[in-house]
């Protein structure tokens, strides 16, 4: 997907919950893919789930994203 196009990605909420060392985050947001090769913008609105866990010096690292769109992608 990132050799073909230009990501942008806007979360619009996110819902955080911190469990001892390990935390999980629900998002919604929107992704526009725009064509590397030109033309017109691909617009999506999304939904998923960031997975973190603490790092031996305190730092938070994702270890998990998965995400899907609220709509099927349009035809290319």
């Amino acid at each position: 997907m990132t050799e073909q196009f230009d990501l942008t990605v806007n979360y619009t909420s996110s819902d955080l919950t911190v469990s001892g060392d390990w935390s999980s985050e629900y998002y919604t947001g929107n992704v526009t893919m725009t064509p590397k090769a030109g033309g017109e913008a691909i617009r999506e609105t999304i939904k998923g789930i960031h997975i973190y866990q603490r790092q031996a010096d305190g730092s938070w690292k994702m270890t998990q994203d998965i995400w899907n769109a609220d709509a099927a992608p349009p035809a290319m």
